[in-house]
């Protein structure tokens, strides 16, 4: 059984274990924005110009491919 199917689970479904903390405390800025962009989350407030930027390019990025699926 997996954590999410466990009835008596307490904590949401984005807890990370330390092992995804690690990762993700390890990112920079840039690949930050682009992980919070490619998973849906919107961009946090006050963050680096690098953290914008990733999230700008990845987000163009879906937006092309959204573009060059309806062409196909």
């Amino acid at each position: 059984m997996y954590n999410y199917e466990d009835p008596n689970r307490t904590g949401s479904p984005d807890d990370l274990s330390p092992i995804e903390e690690l990762i993700m405390d390890s990112l920079s800025d840039y690949d930050r924005g682009e992980y919070d962009c490619l998973h849906g989350y919107e961009a946090e407030l006050g963050k680096s110009d690098k953290y914008y930027q990733g999230y700008g390019d990845q987000y163009h990025f879906e937006q092309n491919q959204g573009k060059l699926e309806e062409i196909a």
